[in-house]
């Protein structure tokens, strides 16, 4: 892993640390790894990281669009002195298009891509789902796939562009297909799997909240049978609006 000369990774010092002087989260994310220290803005340290990438199968780099370029490492320049090595491009909004060159965190992917109008009231999600489910497992995936592209012919390598907007996008296929292709509007908590029903909804309790997820029929009736004593509301699974009431 490649970090910065100055600070390194800015998750080494962001939250409480350990008695390493590292943070939780760093170790959390970074266990395992091996980190060098690399001013790439210095012809002599961009010579070690190239040394380092004649020694590896994978470069995963997330830097904005256009920098790679810049520091003389192009992914299709590397791919040349490279033939083998698979380049994974991991940024917000990919390689190209309006908004390649913006700035940008989870929360900002996550918006972008619809997710949040999803919910009864837009909120920061409690976990980084763009970072690692639009990001992270989608970059696995595509390498694990390059991988064996390059088994199967003659090992040529590959360029991986993964973007965390696309990608958090098809997070909500269901609803993104409902909504282009109805007039149903299913932003602010209308839609059946973001809290317009009763039977999949969270409520509150007296020693706190309790999450329901009876879909099902069957389930449903069990919840309000066994558990409410409320066969008034068998009826009510799919209610919206004032039917809830």
């Amino acid at each position: 892993k490649i970090e910065e000369p100055t600070l390194g990774d800015y998750i080494r010092k962001n939250v409480k640390s350990t008695v390493d002087g590292n943070s939780i989260a760093f170790h959390a994310l970074n266990r395992g790894k091996k980190s060098v220290s690399l001013n790439l803005k210095l012809q002599r340290d961009r010579n070690v990281l190239q040394k380092l990438i004649s020694t590896a199968d994978i470069l995963i780099e997330s830097f904005r669009p256009g920098v790679m370029a810049k520091l003389g490492m192009d992914p299709q320049a590397l791919l040349k002195q490279h033939p083998s090595l698979i380049v994974c491009s991991i940024s917000g909004y990919g390689q190209n298009g309006p908004y390649r060159l913006r700035a940008g965190h989870d929360i900002n992917y996550l918006a972008n891509a619809g997710l949040l109008g999803l919910s009864q009231t837009p909120a920061v999600p409690p976990a980084q789902i763009a970072d690692l489910a639009g990001g992270a497992l989608p970059a696995a995936m595509q390498i694990m796939a390059a991988l064996y592209h390059r088994e199967k012919n003659g090992g040529r390598g590959n360029i991986i562009d993964v973007s965390m907007t696309d990608c958090s996008y098809a997070l909500a296929a269901i609803p993104h297909s409902i909504a282009k292709n109805t007039d149903i509007k299913l932003s602010n908590g209308k839609y059946v799997l973001n809290g317009g029903v009763p039977c999949y909804q969270v409520y509150p309790c007296k020693d706190g909240w309790i999450s329901v997820g009876a879909l099902e029929p069957k389930f449903w009736r069990t919840f309000c049978v066994n558990i409410l004593n409320a066969k008034h509301l068998l009826s009510k699974a799919l209610s919206v609006g004032h039917q809830c009431e």
